[in-house]
Parts: structure tokens; C-alpha cells; sequence
């Protein structure tokens, strides 16, 4: 074993990285002497820079020998892609020489784990990496020698505090509430506040670097073909390195860019019509149920059939004295005084049952109707999925979500329809029309966000969105950075503090009030009355017939009785 070979094999050897699943060896040249590897206790696969191929994943922690400075170099750079290496892994280079501006390429790559070994003055071995935030020089690609023996890593974390170094944030000018604006008289923004400006602004003291904030119009797409505006096409054209708005994580979006891990939750939940009053006569029927006014109607039929039979046939000797029988009927359903009295003591009860199941029904109808008239008893807006299918709802949405209309149910796929941000503009008041058979997806903390805001700007005219009491889905809220970023697994640190301390939750409930969350519910009615509650009135007007036909009975007896007896 040489001697750089030996002072390398004790270097590794006391690397504290030793969790390692596998060390990519990478050569510039051919070797037939690898007697140094034994020095090594965890799996390794050795590579020339010519053979270098997609093997199905990302190498990470990769040591890369140097024979021939300038050609190595060069493949090596020319090899390098993002499909090939994880740009946040880890990189030794085995050198003879340093070029000075050797980590200029790999700080352009965004790479910051990179350590050269090398011979120092001496004919000893030396360690030299950069720090591209050092003294408020952001950038610096300076080499800088690492003294070994006293630093507890290898690699040290350059993150730590990026020295108010700058990075660029695009946004939204309209993801209210979760970025919002406040702006002087001439229209200029004076402060940002809400739970994405909040969450910058501790990621920002907490590594301490200074945001250069840049406004956008829209909330921006990208799409599959890579296609892209608003703040994600900043973030292709490389004029933003973090895009912050709510922003949902799509799969199709991590081919172009990258993302934090999810900071919140949002649910996706369907913008339904309200539902439509009822008529007046809807609301004249109401406090009985059907099966009630059915009976009711063949009382009054039966009634007047009676009548009619007294009348014109004179069944059973029944006579009517009355001058207008049908009025005497109606009278007594409505309340109003009888002119004149049957006669027979049978035809007395009969009236005397009817009359007092009638005043019992006329009190419960209108007791009942009182309550209906005082609320605003609508029909039910849509309750579910299934009912929006069952009324035959089309489902609107934003183009820039067709990775979330992949898993909508099979039940709803023939009726998606995407809009575009200046055709949901002219949909989405449509939706305030009962009539409407349509429903639009959003986030429900948008949805509580422009009621709330409507209610603010009208408090006696205004219009509330209402809201499906399903959900779409529940999906995951990210910050979307440029390409291999470099500082995502920082920021994923941070996040995760944030989110144990809760104050992720808690900046997220203050960014709208839940009394503007108009979910769709079955309201509070007045209870209608069924045959079930009236069935003691109906019993009153049982015993008055069967009363009245004993009566009846020993009535018609006795008349008999009396023309035997005289006859």
C-alpha cells in the first residue's frame, strides 16, 4: 500500500458517517491496485467515470479519485447529472492538485457537501473544502483548509447560518389567507402577514437569511408537458429559489421542481349552489305530513257524500234541516259558527266529534305553520358525492389540478371539467344560484376566506359560499423550491420543529374564522306532524261515530217500536 493510499485508508477509517449503506468509488483511470479498500467495513461498488449509468437510484455518498487533473475533471463534469447523483449527498475528491476554482462548479450545482483530499506542502495530507457563507460573503468558493484533528464532522454543516445572504421568495398577490397584503395609499405593499409569510419568517431568523420578496399576479400551473406560469415559472427560469401560496404537492410538479416536506394539511371541499326556498303553498302543507292530509281530504269527502246522501236519498230516515249543509261543513272545518242544529241526538254527536277534531287540527296547524313561517326552511343543499351525482352536478376545477382529478371517484370522472383562472372568474358566481347544477373545487380555508371577506364588505347583502359536508380529499401543503436546492433539508429541519411546537397550527387557525365555514347540513326544522301525533285527534272522531251510530241505532228502534205499537 502506497503512502497517500495508507494516510487516506486511516482518514476514512475515522470518518463518524458510518451508517453508510454503500460508498460509490468512483476512478478517473482504470486501477488494478485497490489494496487500500479493505480499509473499508461497509459495502462498496467501484466505477470509472466512462462507465458511469443510471442504476435506478441516486448515489450519495461518493469518493471519486482524480488521476489526471484537468481530463478527470472535465468527464467527471460532463458525466454529472441530477438523475446520476444526489446533489444534497456527500463527495470526497482524491487530488494531487487544487484548482482554485474547483468548487466554484460545485457550488453552481448547488453541491455543498464536497471535500478534496490532497498532498499539503509537506507531502502530508490535507483537507480543503468552501464555505459559501462566510462573513456576510455570500458565494465564497474560497478552498479552505479543515484542520481534522478538532472538528467533530467530516463534513460541517455549512447551514447553520447563511450570514443574511439573500433568497429569493415568489409569491402569489391574491392566496389570501394565507399570504396577505397590506398596502399604503399610493398601492404600494407595506407588510405581508398570514401562516405561509409567518412560517418564512421564522425559517429566515432561524438560519438567519434575508428574504427578496417578488410579487406575482396569479397563483400560477405547471403542468405535465413542463409547461409553467406564475410563480412556478419563476422557479424554472431560476428567478426565485422558494414559491410559497398554499401550494398543494403534486407528483407530475417534483419531474421540474422540488419540495419541502408538508407543513400543513389542506381539505379540497366542493363549493355547492345553497338550497332554493320553498313556495308558498310548499310552505302551506308543511306542518302535516302527506298520510295527514290524505285523511283529512276523505273526511271532507265523506262528509259531504253524507250530505249528499241525507239529501237526495234520505238513507235510513236521515234529514237535514239545515238550509245549506255544505257551508255548515266547511264552517266547522274553519272554525265558524253553526246557523242551525241536527235534530236527532245522533247527528248531534257526530258534529260535536267532528267539530272537536277539527279545533284540535286547526290549534296544532297553525301552532305548527307559526314555527315554519319564523325560519327560513329551505331544501337541502347537497349532502355528498352521491347526491351531487344523483342531481347530476357537473364538478368545475382548475386546469393546473389534473394530478388531483387522477383520484377522483369513478362516479365523478365524466363529469369534471376544467376552467382555466379567467373562466372560473365568470363560473364561480354561478354557484350562489340554487338553480345551478354545478359544483367548484377549493380549498376550504379559500372558500371560509371569501366569506369571511364578502361579510366584511356587506354585512346585511352578503352572499356566502356554501359548502359540501364531503370532502374532495385532504392533501398535503408544501414550499416548492428550484431543482436540487440545497437548502430543503434545512428548511425540512426547521419545519419539523415548527410543527412539534405547533406553531404551524396555530398560525393556521388564525388565518380565518371558522363562523364563516358554511357547511351544508340538514338545518333544524319544525318537526311535520304525522298520522302517528294526530292519531288521539283522529280517536276523538272514532268515538264520536261509533257513539253516534249506537244512537243512531236505538233512535231508529225506537221509531220502529213506536209505529208497531201504533200501528
Amino acid at each position: 500500500m502506497s503512502h497517500i493510499d495508507f494516510g487516506l485508508c486511516k482518514l476514512l477509517t475515522t470518518l463518524p458517517e458510518k451508517d453508510d449503506k454503500m460508498i460509490n468509488i468512483i476512478f478517473g483511470q482504470t486501477r488494478s491496485n485497490f489494496e487500500f479498500l479493505k480499509c473499508f467495513t461497509i459495502p462498496i461498488a467501484i466505477e470509472t467515470i466512462d462507465s458511469l449509468k443510471d442504476i435506478g437510484y441516486k448515489r450519495d455518498f461518493n469518493l471519486i479519485f482524480i488521476d489526471n487533473d484537468k481530463d478527470d475533471l472535465r468527464k467527471f463534469h460532463d458525466r454529472f447529472s441530477s438523475k446520476l447523483f444526489n446533489s444534497r449527498g456527500r463527495y470526497i475528491i482524491i487530488a494531487n492538485d487544487v484548482d482554485k476554482n474547483i468548487f466554484k462548479w460545485f457550488w453552481d450545482k448547488q453541491i455543498l457537501n464536497v471535500n478534496i483530499i490532497s498532498k499539503g506542502p509537506n507531502g502530508n495530507l490535507i483537507v480543503l473544502t468552501y464555505f459559501p457563507f462566510k462573513n456576510y460573503d455570500c458565494g465564497n468558493t474560497q478552498p479552505t483548509v479543515i484542520n481534522i484533528s478538532i472538528i467533530t464532522q467530516f463534513f460541517p454543516d455549512k447551514l447553520i447560518n447563511l450570514q443574511n445572504c439573500k433568497i429569493r421568495l415568489a409569491t402569489s398577490k391574491i392566496s389570501e389567507p394565507h399570504v396577505n397584503f397590506i398596502k399604503d395609499s399610493n398601492g404600494t405593499i407595506i407588510r405581508l402577514y398570514g401562516r405561509d409569510i409567518n412560517l418564512i419568517n421564522t425559517l429566515s431568523q432561524a438560519i438567519n437569511f434575508d428574504v427578496d420578496i417578488v410579487y406575482v399576479g396569479i397563483e400560477g400551473a405547471l403542468w405535465n408537458n413542463g409547461s409553467a406560469e406564475g410563480p412556478f415559472k419563476f422557479l424554472l427560469d431560476n428567478k426565485a429559489d422558494l414559491i410559497v401560496a398554499d401550494y398543494w404537492l403534486m407528483p407530475t410538479r417534483l419531474k421540474f421542481i422540488d419540495s419541502t416536506l408538508p407543513y400543513a394539511a389542506q381539505h379540497i371541499a366542493f363549493i355547492i349552489p345553497p338550497g332554493a326556498s320553498y313556495s308558498p303553498f310548499r310552505k302551506l302543507i308543511m306542518p302535516f305530513d302527506a298520510c295527514t292530509w290524505t285523511v283529512l281530504v276523505l273526511i271532507f269527502l265523506i262528509s259531504f257524500i253524507v250530505i249528499f246522501g241525507a239529501t237526495k236519498i234520505r238513507f235510513f230516515g236521515i234529514s237535514i234541516s239545515s238550509a245549506d249543509p255544505y257551508m255548515n261543513i266547511i264552517r266547522a272545518i274553519l272554525g265558524g259558527t253553526q246557523n242551525a242544529l241536527p235534530k236527532r241526538n245522533s247527528s248531534r254527536i257526530l258534529l260535536m266529534a267532528f267539530l272537536i277534531l277539527f279545533l284540535v287540527m286547526r290549534t296544532l296547524y297553525l301552532a305548527s305553520f307559526y314555527q315554519y313561517m319564523q325560519k327560513n326552511i329551505m331544501y337541502k343543499e347537497a349532502q355528498s358525492i352521491d347526491d351531487m351525482v344523483e342531481r347530476d352536478f357537473t364538478i368545475y376545477y382548475l386546469t393546473s389540478f389534473e394530478d388531483l382529478m387522477e383520484g377522483a371517484p369513478l362516479k365523478l370522472k365524466n363529469r369534471l371539467v376544467g376552467l382555466t383562472i379567467a373562466q372560473r372568474a365568470k363560473i364561480l358566481p354561478l354557484v350562489y344560484n340554487p338553480s345551478f347544477k354545478g359544483a367548484f373545487l377549493r380549498s376550504l380555508t379559500g372558500i371560509q376566506y371569501l366569506n369571511q371577506y364578502n361579510y366584511n364588505k356587506n354585512k346585511t347583502t352578503a352572499k356566502m359560499f356554501m359548502i359540501c359536508k364531503e370532502y374532495f380529499m385532504t392533501i398535503p401543503v408544501v414550499i416548492y423550491t428550484k431543482k436540487d436546492f440545497y437548502l430543503v433539508n434545512k428548511i425540512n429541519e426547521k419545519i419539523q420543529l415548527m410543527q412539534a411546537a405547533g406553531l404551524i397550527d396555530y398560525w393556521h387557525s388564525q388565518s380565518i374564522d371558522r363562523k364563516y365555514e358554511k357547511i351544508a347540513a340538514s338545518a333544524a326544522q319544525p318537526i311535520k306532524l304525522s298520522f302517528n301525533h294526530l292519531l288521539s285527534c283522529f280517536t276523538i272522531l272514532i268515538c264520536g261515530l261509533i257513539i253516534s251510530l249506537i244512537i243512531f241505532i236505538a233512535e231508529n228502534c225506537k221509531f220502529w217500536l213506536m209505529r208497531i205499537r201504533n200501528g
